[in-house]
């Protein structure tokens, strides 16, 4: 498994919405720096904001987690 494959995902998933990194803080209750920690890897969202983040988005924590396509 890639060693970002939670931030690629949240990044692609963000942009293909077409959803700037300060609105996507803000539906999931973060700083604007703390979804750039997440998508450039150096961070890692917490069980609770991961489901936030499958929600919003429409996919599966797996599908988040690269274990699933």
């Amino acid at each position: 498994m890639d060693g970002n494959h939670v931030g690629d995902q949240i990044k692609a998933l963000r942009i293909a919405r077409n959803i700037t990194q300060e609105e996507f803080a803000s539906r999931i209750n973060v700083a604007k720096s703390t979804v750039s920690s997440y998508e450039n890897g150096s961070r890692l969202p917490s069980y609770d904001i991961l489901i936030k983040i499958a929600d919003l988005f429409h996919v599966t924590t797996d599908n988040l987690l690269g274990r699933s396509s």
